[in-house]
């Protein structure tokens, strides 16, 4: 059995990643835990995206 990524991005781009999810999100409940983005905003909604380092970064 071989996975199958719901989504590819051609960039990797922070406001690409943030419209992504959002579509994702309405059709799709997501639990998506981000690690490395401590401090940084969603370039749009201007949101925290990771409030406090976790142990994995």
């Amino acid at each position: 059995m071989q996975s199958v990524p719901l989504h590819e991005l051609a960039n990797y781009d922070l406001a690409d990643l943030e419209k992504l999810l959002k579509a994702l999100r309405q059709d799709i409940k997501l639990t998506i835990e981000f690690v490395g983005f401590t401090g940084e905003r969603w370039p749009a909604s201007q949101k925290l995206i990771q409030r406090k380092r976790v142990p994995l970064e």
